[in-house]
């Protein structure tokens, strides 16, 4: 069967177009993220291949059309073999129509894809986690703490509860101070608890959702519940790629003055399943 020399054209492109998309894919994964970076690597090098297709096609169904038209105008049109070859021009640009049709409301479809790309994007990878690490888990520390005041005064109201609360109890306690991995994908609400070396100590206090936008940083208070001394446990709202987890606890020791020297190393935040 004769190949069509547009459709060889096209299909060269397409070759190459591949090779572009990897080529965008990588960076676009390093400034945006895995997820997005796949996005952008096969919807961009897709617009300029429908481009082209469509380009390519267009030039062919004009050419068929001027060809029919210099034929049916022509006076040999009685012969046979030039209607033939009109009736072939005219089935084949036949066809580049509906192909063109395709593309277009192809292109049609990947404008509004474009336009809702975060509801998109939400859609496919919004997911619960599967684990989620602290990426810094400390004592608290008067001295160190001029920075996290300075972003975030009200932490200092927080903290100054918390100690006298703890006060009160009459029994050794410290303030931790923690900030988890980012999230590396949306994810819907879901519940964790926070417990320090297996519930061998009393928890108690607060987490809230830090999401950066272009020129600052939101603190979104965490609901917390207490079903237990040994934990506590919040329920985090749906978040975004990116955003962190911020808990600013209080551990108490009922049975020994001790505390863990590396807290990272003996604390969680496990997940709680769903409820069915």
């Amino acid at each position: 069967m004769k190949v069509p020399e547009w459709l060889k054209n096209l299909y060269d492109w397409a070759k190459i177009l591949g090779l572009i998309s990897a080529a965008a894919a990588l960076p676009a994964g390093w400034l945006l993220g895995a997820e997005r970076g796949v996005i952008v690597g096969v919807v961009v090098p897709a617009a300029f291949l429908a481009l082209f297709a469509t380009s390519f096609l267009v030039a062919g169904v004009r050419g068929k059309i001027a060809d029919a038209i210099r034929i049916l105008e022509a006076s040999d049109y009685t012969k046979a073999e030039e209607k033939k070859r009109v009736a072939s021009d005219l089935k084949e640009s036949s066809k580049c129509i509906n192909i063109l049709v395709a593309i277009l409301a192809a292109v049609v479809v990947l404008s509004l894809g474009i336009a809702f790309t975060s509801p998109l994007y939400h859609f496919f990878w919004t997911a619960t986690p599967t684990s989620i690490r602290f990426a810094e888990l400390r004592y608290h520390q008067a001295s160190r703490e001029a920075a996290l005041f300075k972003r975030a005064p009200f932490l200092r109201a927080v903290i100054t509860s918390l100690e006298e609360e703890g006060g009160g109890s009459g029994k050794p306690f410290r303030i931790v101070l923690g900030t988890t991995k980012p999230f590396k994908h949306p994810t819907p609400p879901f519940t964790c608890t926070l417990e320090v070396d297996g519930g061998k100590y009393l928890v108690n206090g607060y987490a809230f959702r830090l999401h950066s936008t272009a020129d600052r940083t939101l603190y979104e208070p965490v609901p917390v519940t207490l079903p237990a001394a040994h934990s506590v446990v919040f329920a985090i709202p749906a978040s975004e790629d990116g955003d962190v987890l911020l808990v600013v606890a209080r551990i108490t020791a009922p049975d020994t003055p001790e505390f863990p020297a590396d807290l990272t190393a003996v604390s969680s935040l496990r997940l709680v399943p769903p409820k069915e």
